[in-house]
């Protein structure tokens, strides 16, 4: 018997914007794999270009004490990437005469893994955040202000900064913006990813905005930033937990 082995086809199909496979069978009788030598002149071609991103991944970034790992409600890893893209959105906001950042919401599931104590290095950024996502600016209706916090409960807990809220079994209680108490009577223009603000992560209070800014800022460059901006100062990495969600 002819033995054979399956090579996969993809089918796209436009309505459906997903790739489907079918298997075929193909016959293996009288295939040779044969080992190729390196073409020379496109490796030499090729070495700067890979000396220089390993040099760009192994640059320094900050020093972190102690590793940080996320979790729920809160932790000092997704506190301190939420205070990051906050940041990056309200320095943007003040340079372009923008309306005001209240908050950041991020999710946890977009912050990939932990990272180690010691010196950080631009490698650990793509290694956490290696999505290409941007920052946008959503303002939202007091309505979805309040699905936007009953989600935070739901979840029991989310990646935020600006916002600081009690869980109440499903419930988001005692919610504050910047320190004061927020009565849902007004608008909050909120930061977070161009992934989340079309609905990804089932964050459909994100669906229809009052209105909509792009920054065309990378969340990861923001992390990056924000976290270069500890060791300009000479201090290790500021990552905390300060109970900006409790129970």
């Amino acid at each position: 018997m002819r033995k054979l082995f399956y090579v996969i086809v993809p089918l796209a199909f436009f309505c459906a914007c997903k790739s489907q496979y079918v298997s075929v069978p193909v016959p293996t009788a009288g295939l040779r794999v044969e080992k190729t030598a390196a073409d020379k002149k496109l490796e030499k071609m090729i070495v700067p270009y890979r000396i220089g991103l390993q040099e760009q991944l192994a640059e320094d970034v900050v020093y972190s004490d102690f590793p940080l790992e996320k979790s729920l409600p809160e932790s000092e890893l997704t506190n301190v990437i939420a205070d990051a893209v906050f940041q990056a959105a309200k320095t943007w906001s003040l340079e372009n005469q923008k309306t005001w950042p209240d908050m950041c919401m991020l999710n946890m599931g977009g912050i990939r893994t932990a990272l180690p104590a010691g010196m950080l290095k631009v490698g650990h950024m793509y290694e956490v955040m290696p999505f290409e996502n941007e920052i946008v600016l959503l303002q939202l209706t007091p309505e979805n202000v309040r699905a936007l916090a009953n989600y935070i409960a739901e979840k029991g807990g989310s990646p935020v900064a600006g916002i600081r809220l009690k869980i109440d079994g499903a419930q988001a209680d005692k919610i504050e913006l910047n320190g004061m108490p927020f009565l849902y009577d007004r608008n909050i223009w909120v930061a977070t990813s161009d992934f989340l603000a079309f609905g990804g992560d089932g964050m459909n209070f994100f669906d229809e905005p009052v209105a909509f800014i792009e920054t065309k800022i990378k969340v990861r460059d923001a992390i990056t930033t924000y976290f270069k901006s500890f060791r300009t100062a000479g201090k290790s990495l500021g990552a905390v937990k300060d109970g900006r969600i409790y129970k």
